[in-house]
């Protein structure tokens, strides 16, 4: 930019000043400060607060705060006021509170603006403390008790308090504040809603908006996105749905920030329809609708319309961002589809959007969920920026791909690089341990994790050290531990246990361990499977009838689901579904394989993954490898039917399970079972 011609003059620089005030603009604005130094000007006050005005709008705060100190000395609190609204803008609370603390002992007198600012910062720390001292001291005069007549303020510091007193959990003082408010606005009133729906007083909360309507008060979007958040964050389905009748009253439905809100709140509370109509009547769906209704399906195990919605992106063409990205693939990450993941990495690369640590971790997630670890290593080594959710993602991978040892050394890899592993990152480890063997290191693990770093265990980490001791005999020990662990332990832990007692032969505790799996989650069908298994082992013949009829009465049919994908095509098995058109060929071939098998077990079991292998294997030529998605874990009879297969008709199965990935090759497994 070129001044040399202009006359130089202070309304001139004031002018050019307030046009580089946003972040695109933050080098001409420092050409512009340099030229007001070369020009004598560095001394005018004026210009002085209109630059850390505009550094501060350039999102440059360490500019704004150099030039700040030049005018700190002025008893004025614009430049103040200005810089305590920036740090509490961009999340920097503590030095907005500090920087007032600063003012005061300077002489400095806040005025209005300088306490909405500081009051926000409180409300962001949900420092109480400092919030209550500030409307004492400066709002009521040093009375102790802030309710004890009308706030003599406006409406914009008043809403002000009621926010912070919301934020910090004080919600009686809250309401004394806002009954105080003469002639409340919107942003007052959905202050107060916000207040009671943060602190779970729904029912206040619904109380404020029936007032609102017997004063006139129309709400506005904000009013209920607060109280829909708070449904969200806790699970609040049926609150949420009385919310929504009020957003219908208002016809606030179809406004975009309300509907994507009412979609993140039904997909995260597990009403899938609900989501999907509240998206449906949506107006003007912008990038943020879109993104909301892929997380929606992905949050209900909906994969394949996660993916399916980002295809209706592109026909109708709604430019996608980098949060589409990052669903989409986490997405293809739980279907384990790396066709689809190459066509989005293709995508990202083509549009230049940078792969940044968040948009990295889902693609090397993706790549690892199908098996694809070259791919993930690849973009693991391109990438500029890792976190601890990165190297975890890479720990895993390989953990859960039967390459425990390079595992253990990435793990290693990562605290040479200073990052503290974190909870997943040792569900990874141990799991590497549990299949490699290595007894001794695991439970050197699992102590370390809260000797070390202060991670609590939680029921992933006891049943990979409850799998590692049943593996190597020690059933006293890993029952010992299930027993002893502060939380409730799921079906996993429990099968990983009964597993070990099958193979040990130890029937008397299998029976004590299944019969805990049922009381657990009765409509799961592997523990019925192992149990009777187990017994027909032992020659247990009455035993079994008696498992198979336990079986009969109280087994839920339509647990499990399976996918795979042929000529660019996903299918899906559900277990128990007998309206598939090819019903009768897949159950012909699926017997045709078990009678081929040397080893047929007794009890006969249709599991999802079973039938995905079986209609594959009908639909596809014998070199071509077979990949299969499943929601559960495998059982121990669909693994020795997938290895038994694989060894006989000489093809490579890849079963990416709720656990790991299975690669049959040969008659054997790459998780060592």
């Amino acid at each position: 930019m070129d001044h040399s011609r202009l006359p130089i003059t202070v309304p001139l620089y004031e002018s050019l000043i307030r046009r580089c005030a946003n972040p695109h603009s933050l080098e001409a604005g420092r050409s512009i400060h340099a030229h007001i130094l070369r020009h004598g000007y560095g001394g005018e006050r004026f210009l002085l607060n209109s630059l850390v005005e505009m550094y501060c709008k350039c999102d440059s705060l360490r500019d704004a705060t150099a030039v700040f100190e030049l005018v700190a000395r002025e008893r004025i609190a614009f430049p103040w006021n200005i810089l305590i609204a920036a740090n509490a803008q961009r999340g920097q609370s503590r030095e907005s509170i500090a920087l007032y603390r600063r003012m005061s002992c300077e002489g400095v007198k806040p005025n209005a603006i300088t306490l909405v600012s500081v009051l926000g910062a409180c409300a962001n720390l949900e420092d109480l403390k400092t919030g209550r001292e500030i409307h004492r001291s400066h709002v009521l005069g040093g009375r102790s008790r802030p309710y004890e007549r009308p706030m003599p303020v406006d409406a914009v510091m008043a809403t002000a308090l009621v926010t912070m007193y919301g934020r910090c959990g004080s919600v009686a003082d809250a309401r004394a504040v806002f009954e105080g408010i003469c002639g409340r606005d919107l942003a007052a009133w959905n202050a107060m809603v916000a207040a009671y729906s943060r602190n779970g007083q729904m029912a206040q909360a619904v109380l404020v908006l029936r007032r609102m309507a017997v004063e006139g008060v129309r709400p506005g979007e904000g009013t209920f996105v607060g109280m829909l958040s708070w449904c969200c964050t806790v699970g609040a389905l049926d609150e949420a749905r009385s919310i929504h009748a009020h957003i219908l009253a208002t016809g606030l439905e179809s406004r975009p920030t309300v509907g994507t809100t009412l979609v993140s709140m039904y997909g995260r509370c597990g009403s899938l329809g609900g989501a999907v109509c509240a998206f449906q009547r949506i107006r003007d769906k912008d990038i943020v609708a879109w993104n909301a209704m892929i997380a929606a399906y992905a949050q209900s195990g909906h994969s394949r319309d996660s993916i399916r919605i980002y295809h209706v992106m592109d026909l109708e063409g709604v430019r996608v961002d980098k949060v589409t990205l990052i669903g989409v693939l986490d997405a293809c990450s739980s279907l384990a589809l790396t066709s689809k993941t190459r066509l989005v990495h293709a995508r990202i690369v083509d549009t230049g959007v940078e792969l940044d640590v968040v948009l990295g971790t889902a693609l090397v997630n993706a790549y690892a969920r199908g098996g694809h670890l070259v791919d993930a290593d690849l973009v693991f080594a391109e990438m500029e920026e890792r976190n601890v959710a990165t190297w975890s993602a890479m720990v895993a991978a390989y953990a859960q791909t039967g390459h425990p040892d390079r595992s253990l050394e990435m793990y290693r890899e990562m605290q040479l690089q200073g990052l503290r592993p974190n909870y997943i990152t040792y569900v990874s480890i141990l799991f590497a341990c549990n299949h490699a063997g290595l007894l001794d290191h695991g439970l050197d693990y699992f102590a370390s994790m809260g000797r070390d770093y202060g991670i609590e265990s939680c029921e992933e980490h006891c049943s990979c050290i409850v799998d590692l001791l049943g593996r190597s005999g020690r059933l006293d020990e890993a029952e010992a531990l299930m027993a002893s662990v502060p939380y409730r332990l799921g079906i996993s832990a429990w099968m990983c246990l009964l597993g070990a007692c099958r193979t040990h032969g130890d029937v008397e505790r299998g029976a004590r361990v299944a019969r805990r799996a049922f009381q657990v989650e009765s409509g799961e069908v592997a523990p019925y499977v192992a149990l009777s298994n187990m017994y027909a082992g032992h020659g247990m013949w009455d035993e079994v009838s008696r498992v198979r009829q336990l079986m009969a009465n109280t087994l839920d049919k339509s647990t499990g689901k399976s996918f795979v994908e042929i000529d660019g095509r996903l299918h899906e098995f559900i277990q128990g579904d007998e309206t598939h058109p090819e019903k009768d060929s897949i159950q012909a071939k699926i017997l045709e394989l078990e009678l081929d098998s040397p080893t047929v077990p007794l009890f006969h079991c249709l599991h999802s993954e079973k039938v995905a292998v079986a209609f594959a294997m009908l639909k596809t030529s014998g070199e071509i490898p077979l990949r299969v998605v499943s929601s559960l874990g495998i059982c121990h009879e669909c693994h020795a039917f997938m290895k038994g297969i694989s060894k006989r008709c000489r093809r490579e199965i890849v079963v990416r399970d709720a656990e790991m990935l299975h690669r049959f090759d040969g008659g054997s497994c790459s998780c060592g079972r």
